[in-house]
């Protein structure tokens, strides 16, 4: 469990489903930016919720976001883990392990066995820059609900993010990337002291639509 100011982040419990539902899965405008489908009925959330614990359950580093002064589960965060002297190239999309889609998956569950931003980062290294350069980490995605963004939520559970990374997992960098178009994500890494790495080009798969991925950095 990772506590901030006024977050707990830990794993979710299928009781979350509704407050995930809620505060988060339905709506369209917290989906925009990510590569996760809207979820449109409670039967559906349940399900995904079945999905999200079973998710959890195998990736040690993701998580639920729960506000504390309202006890909800109001999002979702994480990140991942890339050791050094790793050299293979992969090829994938926004987030995720690098593990190629299984058939039936939903969008969000196929982004999240696919390739994560610091590996996408590490591919435009020569091998001879990554060697010795320590564990990378980076975040796989953080999302919250409508009415709780605005409030400092993410600049929070970002720097939480980092600060586990480092004291937690030994990392000596971190990456986190967004979407050019979300200026809000942008302002949130830069406050929480990342640089600038470089641009992607990227293609939505729920839509097709290309997009440009802005990936940065920081040193930990």
């Amino acid at each position: 469990m990772i506590e901030t100011k006024d977050l707990i982040i830990k794993k979710g419990e299928q009781k979350d489903w509704k407050d995930m539902y809620y505060n988060l899965w339905r709506h369209a405008e917290s989906a925009k930016y990510m590569l996760w489908d809207v979820t449109t009925s409670e039967e559906d959330a349940i399900k995904r919720m079945e999905r999200t614990v079973a998710f959890e359950a195998t990736h040690p580093y993701a998580w639920l976001v729960y506000e504390k002064a309202s006890g909800q589960a109001i999002g979702f965060a994480g990140l991942e883990i890339l050791e050094e002297d790793i050299c293979e190239q992969k090829a994938g999309s926004e987030t995720g392990t690098g593990k190629i889609a299984q058939e039936g998956m939903t969008c969000e569950e196929r982004v999240q066995e696919e390739m994560t931003c610091e590996e996408r980062v590490q591919e435009e290294m020569t091998c001879e820059g990554r060697a010795r350069e320590g564990i990378v980490c980076g975040e796989t995605g953080v999302a919250f609900g409508p009415d709780f963004v605005g409030k400092g939520y993410g600049k929070q559970v970002l720097n939480a993010l980092t600060d586990f990374a480092k004291n937690e997992l030994g990392a000596k960098k971190f990456i986190s990337c967004c979407r050019t178009a979300n200026v809000a994500s942008h302002k949130v890494q830069m406050a929480c002291g990342f640089t600038f790495s470089h641009y992607e080009d990227k293609i939505d798969p729920r839509n097709n639509e290309p997009y440009i991925l802005e990936c940065n950095y920081k040193m930990l």
